[in-house]
């Protein structure tokens, strides 16, 4: 089991702070990222902006680093890759209007089985996620994968 180690690399944009964090095994992700804003629309437009940085900051450090690999890898499609991204930036916005880490809402192996299948009814994506979790997210699952 790896254990995060909190180390240096916070990046903060006026009003967004995003702490780097590392993994004993060299990988980096996302330990917390605070957005202090006053509207809806200012969150919108603040963490647009913000993610897209971060993801790129993020790619560059692990780059060179050992990806996680586990049996259930699944490789994806260009077009699929481009769904993964719109439904991880979607659970990314969803964890931090809950205040619970990304994974708690779906891990991204259930992201990119969602993203191979391309479920665009509620029965299919009800499937994959079960009856709970699509009360909570199925609306911004189907809304993602449809825009395509």
């Amino acid at each position: 089991m790896e254990e995060n180690q909190s180390l240096p690399h916070v990046v903060e944009i006026s009003k967004v702070m995003v702490d780097l964090k590392q993994t004993s095994s060299g990988r980096w992700h996302i330990g917390s990222f605070r957005i202090n804003v006053d509207s809806a629309e200012e969150f919108a437009e603040l963490f647009d902006k913000v993610y897209e940085q971060v993801d790129k900051r993020l790619i560059s450090l692990n780059k060179g680093v050992s990806p996680i690999r586990n049996s259930s890898s699944i490789v994806l499609s260009q077009k699929e890759e481009i769904i993964f991204s719109k439904l991880r930036k979607a659970r990314m916005e969803a964890s931090i209007k809950e205040g619970f880490p990304p994974y708690v809402i779906f891990h991204d192996s259930t992201l990119k089985q969602i993203a191979r299948q391309m479920p665009t009814t509620p029965e299919a994506l009800k499937i994959i996620i079960g009856e709970k979790k699509f009360e909570k997210y199925g609306a911004m699952i189907l809304n993602n994968i449809l825009k395509e």
